[in-house]
């Protein structure tokens, strides 16, 4: 894998990964998972992956987004 710009990924983003990844894999349709420090925000399905962060991003309108 090569990083392409942007700060190395900490010990925590990494443990996020592997969480989001965890979550979705439970699910055969088209999933998102939103983790900040390892706590899900937000998880939805939907019929594809772009709707499917929409909801998630629904499921917590008071958290913070990345612009």
């Amino acid at each position: 894998m090569v990083q392409l710009h942007g700060k190395e990924l900490s010990f925590n983003n990494l443990l996020d990964l592997s969480a989001a990844r965890e979550l979705v894999e439970d699910f055969e349709e088209p999933a998102c998972a939103i983790i900040k420090h390892n706590n899900p925000c937000g998880c939805a399905i939907a019929e594809n992956g772009l709707a499917a962060y929409e909801l998630a991003l629904k499921c917590d309108p008071s958290a913070p987004t990345a612009a």
